[in-house]
């Protein structure tokens, strides 16, 4: 099993949470990660994201690149658990994409690359993919990442 995890693109400045909207140059961005994605055959069952609206855009212009269904799910906002969607990933047989925000994202894939969540989060900047697979122990490895600046 392949997940992607997927930090939301630039979003507009303020204080209006959690209805903060893409700026143009996340929206750019996020579409431009998409067509890399699409270019290298990624292909996930699955894509969710939190419940703010930066990432529900986000997935959405995801979910067009690849024609992919997007759905909105619970426990992924910035200091939910990561440990939440660890058990569920367990029971996860096809590939996935989860995006959603730092600190979680960060969190998450040290979680599932360590065990454990008192490592240093992993820190990636907006519209940035990192693809892990899970491995027959359980644990997962870090495959590829994909950051829109340097596409």
């Amino acid at each position: 099993m392949k997940l992607y995890l997927m930090r939301h693109g630039e979003a507009e400045d303020g204080n209006i949470e959690p209805t903060r909207p893409l700026t143009d140059r996340g929206r750019t961005e996020v579409e431009r990660v998409g067509r890399y994605l699409k270019e290298e055959g990624v292909s996930p069952k699955r894509i969710v994201h939190s419940q703010k609206l930066r990432a529900r855009e986000t997935a959405g212009l995801i979910s067009t690149a690849l024609s992919i269904e997007a759905e909105e799910v619970e426990d992924l906002l910035p200091l939910d658990s990561p440990e939440i969607w660890r058990e569920r990933l367990l029971s996860e047989t096809g590939d996935m994409m989860l995006v959603g925000h730092m600190p979680y994202m960060g969190m998450m894939v040290s979680l599932l690359t360590t065990g454990s969540l008192n490592r240093a989060p992993v820190v990636f900047s907006e519209a940035t993919v990192i693809c892990l697979e899970r491995k027959d122990d359980g644990n997962f490895k870090v495959l590829f990442r994909v950051d829109a600046e340097e596409l």
